[in-house]
């Protein structure tokens, strides 16, 4: 295909000529009446405007009119865009100025080969038309040929739009505006249709040869249906003929009916249709009639393009309803003529339009008048007879297909029968006693009959005509010819007997119409056709009652024959069985030849035939069934019954099921069939089809049953015994899958769709619902019962929505849940057991029912203690969290199954669901499971601090829930007075409170812990009075010795507490707390002195306003008294105080100190000393040492006046401080994730900010500190690396120090090595790769990732203050190690960086600088910002290891994300350093050198000035930097101060080496040496022409004895190392 000519293909000048030559033109013709000779193009330009016709217009309308002149197509489509534009916003008044323009501009736009123009164009004429309106009407004319144009063209929105623009123009004035405009609009389609060729409606010069044909076809199709658009709206003809005259006259108008253009053609044709349909008084055709007899219908058949056949058939009956004389016997009998032209069109099929045409060929019969259907032809014979064959030959033309074989059949019946009801036929007039079909029949029906009933004597007919449309055609056809009163009745009954006799005997005799043999394929297809059109036509209505009987006979006749063939098989079997189904039930007694027949085959046939021939057979099936359905014998149904079964073929029983389902025939029980149908059930691995065959049994319709009762109550105890077997192995985990169980299952969930009734109403269902629904609640019982459970629950579902309530199933269900509920072995999960429950719960409706099911959710005491006995594990680190927790057990005593993976768990777990569902039940005994639950709360609050877990806030919301009702319906107003009673033994009244109570103030600690949290929460409920009892119930339980009662009661209600009432309390607290120093080895007073300390400092807390001399007095006394515990001699030892007395003593000392109690200088003296060693103390607990360091603390932000002393002991607390603060989280303690030991290495952490740095240096931690940053807690980890920079500021300072006095130079020593080997193993820990929302979920995966980004932070610590020679050798270290790309994919991985669509979007974020204490690692931001922050200091300080991963890593997606993620965040800012440091050094940073930097290009330049001459380097920095290396380059080259470019380009180089991994002033500072040490004399190294070296920055200092070159220690030590020889790189001599 020739390219499109573009804009400048031709010179402007010779454009220019060419568009002056044209002119303006013509080719539209308004109101010109030369326009008919016309020949100019449809392209005249625009630069035809004189200057004056638009110098009024404003200059950006100038603009638009000169960018429309131009000949590229982009160009006009924009203006035209901008054009409409400006029609839309202009000033109306700017718009008047110009209408007389326009014309022109549209005429020539309004038809380009540019759909998007011809777009535009019409939508500006639209909004001209709707802003100016009237002012339009002068250029009316001039406008309405192309404009009209446009509502047909090929562009669906185009021809719409301009459709509606004229309507928006002219609305309910469209005739009149046509009208007006008839002459212009008949002058541009003249023009177009008779003038115009291809050639001259386009510019060659412009357009392609394919654009110039579209355009063409598009504009002439165009003008032909505006022509039949005027005919069709003009009120008045005449005028309009008058017009068009000369046009008709044309003979070039009527050429176009043999246009080479389909498009043409079917616009013509248009036109012809419309021109017919017009009154024949005034049409034109009335007055061209032998012109268009001539010129179309003579010719039109010959088109042989279909896409124009449905117009072409409009226009040929429209002419020949209206002039019927165009087909005349003189034209027939002629040649050329459309009759010969007709028929070759029908013996090619039509061309294959046979969709439109076939159709259209009744109609033209019934039109064309009698003496032409009867005429002679050219051949001699008449046109009815020569139509018929050529239709019927036009079944063996190739455009004849499959896909419109039918509509060929449907015509050909409805053109013949026309034919023989309206003129009728000879062989009906002539046959008397015939009895030869085919001389009887019509010849088309007998073609017919013959195609479809023996269709190999035509083998087109086989292939391309269908049966069912050959069978509807015939029957149609036979019944038409045998009910309409002009054929006689006569031929009628002759007719169909002679049909008859016809399949009779071919059915019989094996022959066709013409009496040959037919084959044994022919033969089957025979019978599979015949059978149903004899049974449709046996019953059709149309047809008498004699021959209706003769059509039942035949299909009795058939029926016999073809039941004893079976009976008897031979080659004809599959055909007998065919022809037997296919023929309706005859309504016949048994006594019938039929019906023996049928017993007969039954009796003794039937089975073998189904098992030898079984794809032959099996579709009698449903012929027996519909037979037995219309002949009840329940004997023979039994025996058929009983057949099937012998068969032992799973298919042939499925059929007769699926046949009786849909059928009248009721199903009847035989034990055989029961029998097949239970051993199918019983075995383990059934076919689906088995199961789809005992579906189909158990519950057929309508809820029917095929099986017995007894087989029907087997088959289901069967699948109950199955299920509880699966149930069993399922909660044991014994198997993997249960394919039996499945299939029963699913069985089951067949018949339940079918009839849910059905199944209810079998007995011992119960039993089988009871384990189902078990089944459907328990999910997680084993691996492979997920699906049963799914099938389950479909099951349960169905029987919820559709079966009645029913109250023994619900006892049955909540019988098995206690069980399972009790049961160690069963795996079901509180979940599944909530779940199972609440189902049966809620299955019968409110009533009786429900609270008896409520109440056996109601379990007794040693129950309880059964399920929890182990659980009650004191853990003394815990009062770390809870001070109120009381226990001397140590933490090494707790080794036992978790709790919440404990039956205990599951027990306590699913109660609180189902209490949850059932609210208050009326027992006594719920009061005591609720104290059991809220027991069980509190071990588990335990059990989460213990294993770090964070609290589940559903069961805590659902245990405080529970508690809520019980306290809403007890007695939670009056509990203080009836404890009281209670204590005073004068009460035996029962409640929840009142049980409660007994249980905690005689009980252990975790009971009273459980009271505490129950008088909490119902602290609300209490009156004034009641609140005040509260302090009374305290000391009598102090009193009591009930301590695990009363500590965590007091802790519990301390808001409770008043100064009024408190101080006498406190006063006698002091003295019971003061035991003796020999009663610490006994435990009871122990307690009772911890309990009291406890209490003093809850209420001293809690009563800021508590004042006395015997308070104050009280509390010294009891401080003093601690000496006596603690003071041996002078010195302070712990040893003989229990942990638990220790711990009280430090919380209450804590009190002491921050309520500024008044401290004598000894007494404070002895505090300190106390303090000093219960922190040192190694044989204490964590929580003696986490309340010693509370108290530390405490103490160090008192009054220094009052604790001097501390300034003695500082430094070695601190040392002991930070020796804990190492212990505690290395080793096992590292990875500890217990809340308990986490606030203890908090607490240390905290202390251990302010340590002295001498304290610090002299213990040299960097190991230890390197392995703390991995610590599972946080603020450990931030602290170990603060403490860790601390150190490292330091090494960094002694390390540059040291390397810069070294002065060996000698790279053959083995090099030091600066980063620790705690910390390489450090940034060397593989990364946990997870998404950052995992990441922050997982507290191992947390703190694993945030240690090795606070060592990689560490790491570059080592960067800051470092000199070149650190640098480079901390870089060295890493590219040996290699540890940076597992850090970089961690960090991409994180960000979302390659791994996402959307990485993390850091706008808006500091991230060059970061303060790990400020992040909050809890959420996905913090390690988002870490990681950036870590990505920027990688880039910032080893870009050429970073350089390196990227450029070699293989996976081209995360590399092209990483290069767009660096680009747009990180580049710009580390750009924006690198420019910064120039401009901060300033020219006087380097001698001689004159610095520039530009922000705005991202590049630096350096000018060195010699003397008058000057040389630059300009350093560049690309996008993606620095993945992207920076580019060196020169404008001015060394020549300009007198230096070799081989030097000059040498000393870049080695700039360009250095800024790999520096900054850019170091690579510019080498430069700028290289070039001043040059002039001073300084000789450059042989090997790499640099006078300072690359690798160390030393000047050469080695030379060869022989060449007397130079050269710098590394460069030499490198030759030889790599080379393997020790000759001199220049002369070869050795070295």
């Amino acid at each position: 295909m020739s390219e499109r000519k573009t804009k400048g293909t031709k010179a402007a000048g010779a454009s220019r000529l060419a568009d002056l030559v044209s002119g303006t033109s013509p080719a539209f013709g308004f109101g010109s009446k030369n326009a008919f000779a016309s020949t100019a193009t449809h392209t005249s330009s625009l630069s035809s405007l004189l200057p004056e016709e638009t110098d009024h217009l404003d200059a950006e309308l100038k603009v638009l009119v000169k960018r429309l002149s131009k000949k590229d197509a982009q160009t006009k489509i924009k203006a035209t865009e901008d054009l409409k534009t400006y029609f839309s916003q202009a000033a109306e008044a700017d718009l008047a100025n110009f209408v007389f323009i326009w014309p022109k501009i549209f005429n020539r736009s309004a038809l380009d080969v540019e759909r998007k123009i011809r777009e535009n164009m019409i939508a500006c004429q639209s909004i001209l038309f709707s802003r100016l309106k009237k002012e339009m009407a002068p250029v009316l004319k001039q406008l309405i040929g192309p404009w009209l144009c446009l509502q047909f063209d090929t562009s669906n929105d185009i021809s719409k739009l301009a459709a509606e623009s004229f309507q928006g123009a002219f609305p309910n004035k469209q005739s009149h505006v046509l009208s007006f405009c008839q002459e212009e609009i008949c002058s541009f389609a003249s023009d177009n249709i008779v003038y115009h060729t291809v050639e001259t409606i386009s510019d060659a010069r412009y357009n392609t040869a394919e654009e110039m044909l579209s355009k063409y076809v598009r504009v002439v199709s165009g003008s032909f249906s505006m022509l039949s658009f005027l005919y069709e709206n003009v009120s008045n003809v005449a005028t309009l003929n008058d017009t068009t005259a000369a046009f008709f006259e044309n003979p070039k108008f009527w050429e176009t009916t043999k246009s080479t253009y389909a498009p043409v053609r079917r616009s013509m044709y248009s036109l012809l249709k419309t021109l017919a349909l017009v009154d024949r008084s005034v049409s034109p055709i009335s007055h061209h009639l032998a012109t268009v007899k001539t010129s179309f219908l003579n010719e039109c058949f010959a088109d042989k393009e279909a896409v124009s056949h449905d117009m072409l058939w409009d226009a040929v009956l429209a002419l020949t309803q209206n002039y019927p004389e165009v087909w005349s016997a003189e034209d027939v009998t002629g040649k050329k003529n459309a009759a010969s032209r007709l028929f070759r069109f029908l013996e090619n099929a039509c061309y294959g339009s046979g969709t439109a045409s076939y159709p259209a060929l009744l109609a033209l019969l019934a039109h064309i008048p009698k003496d032409a259907l009867f005429a002679v032809t050219s051949d001699g014979s008449i046109f009815r007879d020569r139509f018929f064959g050529s239709f019927w030959t036009g079944l063996s033309s190739t455009n004849l297909t499959v896909g419109n074989s039918s509509v060929f059949v449907t015509s050909i019946q409805e053109c013949s029968l026309f034919f023989v009801l309206k003129y009728g036929d000879e062989r009906i007039s002539s046959t008397s006693s015939e009895t030869d079909f085919f001389k009887i029949a019509p010849i088309s029906l007998a073609l017919l009959c013959e195609a479809l009933l023996f269709p190999a004597t035509n083998p087109d007919a086989r292939i391309k005509l269908s049966a069912s449309c050959l069978e509807a055609a015939i029957i149609s056809y036979i019944a038409k010819l045998a009910s309409t009163s002009s054929i006689p009745d006569s031929y009628a009954n002759l007719l169909v007997s002679a049909f008859c006799n016809v399949i009779s005997s071919a059915f019989v005799n094996g022959q066709r119409l013409d009496g040959s043999a037919v084959n044994e394929e022919e033969f089957a297809i025979f019978c599979e056709r015949a059978g149903g059109i004899v049974s449709t036509l046996s019953y059709s209505k149309s047809l008498t009652s004699v021959n209706q009987a003769k059509f039942s006979a035949l299909a009795e006749t058939l029926s016999v024959e073809a039941l004893r063939r079976m009976c008897a098989p031979d080659a004809h079997l599959k055909p007998s069985i065919l022809l037997f189904t296919n023929l309706s039930v005859m309504t016949v007694s048994e006594t019938t030849r039929v019906t023996k027949c049928l017993r007969e085959l039954i009796t003794n046939g039937l089975t073998p035939l189904l098992i030898n021939s079984p794809a032959d057979s099996i579709s009698l099936i449903e012929s027996i069934v519909k037979r037995l359905a219309s002949n009840r014998n329940d004997d023979l149904h039994a025996s058929f019954i009983r057949g099937l079964v012998e068969t032992g073929r799973l298919e042939v029983l499925n059929e007769y099921l699926q046949k009786v389902s849909t059928s009248s025939l009721q199903p009847i029980p035989v034990p055989e069939f029961d029998d097949f149908i239970l051993n199918l059930l019983a075995n383990n691995v059934p076919s689906f089809e088995s199961l789809e065959l005992v579906a189909d049994s158990m519950i057929l319709k309508d809820g029917v049953s095929s099986l017995s009762e007894k087989g029907m109550s087997t088959a289901i105890t069967m699948i109950c015994e199955g299920l509880e077997l699966a149930l069993s192995a399922c909660l044991a985990e014994t198997a993997a899958d249960y394919p039996q169980q499945q299939n029963h299952l699913d069985l089951l969930n067949r018949l339940a769709s079918k009839s849910i009734k059905s199944i209810m109403a079998v007995a011992d269902i119960h039993s089988l619902l009871a384990v189902i629904l078990e089944l459907s609640c328990f999910n997680a019982v084993a691996t492979g019962a997920s699906s049963l459970a799914q099938s389950a629950q479909a099951f349960w579902s169905k029987v919820v929505d559709s079966a009645d309530k029913n109250d023994a199933l619900a006892e049955i269900v909540v019988s098995r849940w206690r069980t399972a509920l009790l049961s160690e072995a069963h795996k079901a999960t509180s979940s599944d057991l909530i779940k199972l429950y609440s189902t049966a719960y809620l299955y019968i409706p409110e009533g009786s029912k429900q609270e008896y099911l409520a109440s056996m959710v109601l379990f007794d005491s040693a129950t309880w203690e059964q399920m929890k006995s182990g659980f009650q594990r004191p853990q003394q680190s815990l009062a770390i969290l809870d001070s109120s927790y009381m226990t001397d057990e140590s933490d090494a005593l707790n080794k036992s199954i978790s709790l919440f993976s404990s039956q205990y768990s599951r027990f306590a777990r699913t109660l609180v669901g189902v209490f949850s569902l059932t609210g208050i039940i009326s027992s006594d005994a719920f009061g005591a499971n609720v104290f059991e639950l809220v027991m069980y709360w509190s071990l588990c609050k335990d059990e989460e601090h213990i294993q770090g877990l964070k609290s589940d806030l559903d069961f805590d919301g659902q245990v405080d829930d529970v508690l809520a009702l019980s306290l809403a319906s007890s007695d939670a107003g009056s509990w203080p007075a009836d404890a009281m009673a209670v204590l005073n033994g004068s009460t035996s009244k029962r409640g929840f409170f009142v049980d409660a109570f007994k249980q905690a103030m005689n009980g252990s600690a975790i009971q009273g812990r459980a009271f505490a949290k129950i008088a909490k929460s119902g602290y609300g409920l209490l009156s004034a009075s009641g609140k005040a009892e509260i302090l009374g119930v305290m000391k009598a339980l102090f009193e009591n010795g009930s301590y695990t009662a009363v500590v965590p009661l007091c802790h519990a209600l301390q808001k409770s507490f008043n100064p009024e009432s408190s101080a006498t309390f406190v006063v006698s607290l002091c003295r019971s707390s003061q035991i003796p120093k020999s009663d610490l080895a006994n435990k009871a007073t122990v307690d009772r002195a911890s309990a009291g300390l406890f209490m003093i400092k809850i209420i001293v807390n809690s009563c800021k306003d508590l004042d006395g001399e015997a308070f104050a007095s009280g509390l010294k006394s009891v401080v003093k008294h601690f000496r006596t515990w603690f003071m041996f001699g002078n010195d302070v030892r712990t040893a003989s105080v229990p942990d638990m007395l220790k711990t009280r003593v430090a919380e209450f000392l804590v009190v002491m100190v921050e309520g500024l109690l008044g401290f004598d200088i000894n007494v404070a003296g002895f505090v300190v000393e106390l303090t000093k060693v219960l922190i040192e103390d190694l044989g204490s607990s964590k929580l003696v040492l986490f309340n010693a360091l509370d108290l530390y603390q405490s103490i160090a932000m008192a009054d220094s006046e009052t604790w001097t002393t501390m300034d003695k002991f500082s430094d070695s607390i601190y040392e002991i401080c930070f020796k804990r603060f190492i212990s505690e989280c290395s080793g096992e303690h590292r990875v500890a994730v217990a809340k308990p030991q986490n606030e203890l290495q908090s607490r240390l952490a905290n202390i251990c900010q302010d340590i002295p740095f001498s304290v610090l240096a002299k213990m040299k931690p960097h190991a230890q500190l390197s392995e703390m940053m991995r610590t599972y807690n946080t603020e450990a980890q931030i602290m170990a690396y603060r403490l860790l920079a601390k150190l490292t500021f330091k090494l960094v300072e002694t390390i540059s120090v040291k390397l810069e006095i070294s002065l060996s130079g000698n790279e053959e020593e083995v090099r030091e090595k600066y980063i620790s080997q705690a910390l390489m193993h450090g940034i060397k820990e593989e990364p946990p790769f997870v998404e950052p929302s995992h990441l922050v979920e997982s507290r191992a995966d947390l703190h694993l990732a945030f240690g090795l980004l606070l060592s990689w932070m560490a790491l570059f610590d080592h960067f800051i203050g470092a000199t070149y020679e650190l640098r480079t050798s901390l870089i060295n270290e890493l590219k040996e190690e290699d540890p940076l790309p597992k850090l970089l994919e961690f960090i991409f991985c994180t960000l979302g960086v390659g791994w996402t669509t959307k990485p993390f979007d850091l706008t808006g974020w500091e991230f060059s600088a970061i303060e790990v204490e400020g992040l909050d690692l809890e959420s996905e931001l913090g390690f988002n910002l870490l990681c950036a922050h870590l990505y920027y200091c990688v880039l910032r300080n080893i870009p050429a290891l970073a350089r390196t991963w990227w450029s070699s890593c293989k996976d081209r997606q995360l590399t092209q994300a990483v290069e767009v993620y660096t680009d747009k965040w990180f580049t710009p800012i580390l750009v924006q350093a690198e420019i910064d440091l120039v401009l901060q050094a300033g020219n006087s940073a380097l001698e001689d050198v004159e610095l520039r930097a530009s922000k705005q290009a991202g590049e630096i330049t350096a000018l060195y000035r010699v003397d008058e001459a000057s040389a630059d380097t300009v350093v560049k920095f690309p996008p993606a930097f620095p993945m992207k290396p920076v580019e060196f380059t020169s404008n001015s080259g060394g020549r300009t101060i007198g230096v070799q470019e081989t030097k000059w380009r040498s000393w870049m180089l080695s700039a360009n080496i250095v800024a790999q991994n520096t900054a850019i002033m170091d690579a510019l500072s080498l430069w700028q040496k290289n070039i001043k040490l040059h002039f001073e004399g300084i000789e450059e190294c042989a090997i790499c022409y640099s006078v300072v070296g690359v690798i160390d920055r030393t000047l050469p200092s080695k030379s060869c004895r022989t060449c007397k070159n130079k050269f710098h220690a590394s460069c030499l030590y490198k030759w030889i190392r790599t080379s393997g020889n020790t000759q001199c790189p220049m002369c070869r001599s050795e070295l």
